[in-house]
């Protein structure tokens, strides 16, 4: 997607330059430097691996949790989340939530702030 916008934007910037206009060519070259930062910062890509990766080992844990203690649960839940993107962390407790909820456990729900319910919306 990042690739597909800076191609439209830079050839905004260049047409603006031919047509000799410098405003429309300093804005398309400001928002190419955005989105170029954006996509440093985000690095799309990495994420998504760094995500399928997290999804494998939680998978994983998953599958072997019946045979587990909970402190040996959480300590193998801290590992996986020491490397995994940041943008996890928002469904844990909606995760947690929705667990005890299935397993008809209402009492010791935990609170969720609002950035977790938004995020919730689009998992």
């Amino acid at each position: 997607m990042f690739e597909g916008v800076s191609v439209v934007a830079g050839g905004g910037a260049f047409t603006a330059w031919l047509v000799e206009k410098p405003s429309l060519a300093a804005g398309s070259g400001l928002f190419l430097a955005a989105l170029a930062a954006i996509n440093l910062l985000i690095s799309p890509g990495e994420t998504a691996a760094r995500f399928n990766e997290a999804y494998r080992l939680f998978t994983g844990l998953s599958a072997r949790a019946g045979k587990m203690t909970i402190e040996d649960i959480d300590a193998e839940i801290a590992v996986i989340r020491a490397g995994a993107p940041w943008g996890i962390d928002a469904l844990g407790g909606v995760a947690f939530n929705r667990c005890l909820i299935s397993n008809g456990y209402a009492n010791g729900l935990l609170p969720i702030s609002r950035w977790e319910r938004f995020v919730s919306f689009f998992a």
